[in-house]
């Protein structure tokens, strides 16, 4: 099954395609995530009224290397999530009625136990995660190059 990557960005989360490569076209460097007992929050789901931790950092099978494409607003950090990871996000979404409306969800990623970015979702994600088309794929964009560095070395225990 071909799934789609999806670009965690400040504002949106918006859907392209082919794993293993950045939006640019070049292969990513990837690295292995950190030790799947790690506990730490990565990426938590909210409603408004109800918070959910969705991800942790132990849901992290690969980290890519930090890249500044002209494609995004901001350094990327490309991640995939294991199917348990994966699995958590999607189960945390649909706690919070996000797959049916994308509109009232907002997405917090954390580095080092610290909230760095916070943003809503797109409905084209909330499509693809509903109709199973998502591998656990993302694109961090952040706002600056030490975010991407501190999220990268964070996760790849270089932190």
């Amino acid at each position: 099954m071909l799934f789609r990557r999806t670009v965690l960005a400040g504002g949106c989360l918006v859907a392209s395609s082919v794993a293993g490569c950045l939006s640019n076209g070049e292969p990513a460097d990837e690295t292995d995530g950190p030790n799947a007992d790690d506990e730490r929050r990565l990426i938590s789901v909210s409603d408004g009224s109800t918070d959910i931790e969705a991800v942790r950092y132990g849901h992290v099978e690969m980290v890519g290397t930090v890249d500044e494409p002209e494609t995004h607003e901001g350094p990327v950090v490309p991640i995939a999530l294991s199917e348990d990871g994966t699995t958590a996000f999607r189960d945390a979404l649909t706690e919070l009625d996000g797959l049916e409306n994308p509109e009232v969800i907002e997405i917090q990623l954390y580095a080092a136990d610290e909230l760095i970015s916070s943003f809503g979702m797109s409905p084209g994600l909330a499509d693809s995660i509903a109709a199973s088309e998502w591998g656990g794929e993302f694109v961090t964009v952040t706002d600056s190059r030490e975010e991407a560095e501190t999220l990268h070395d964070s996760l790849t225990g270089q932190q």
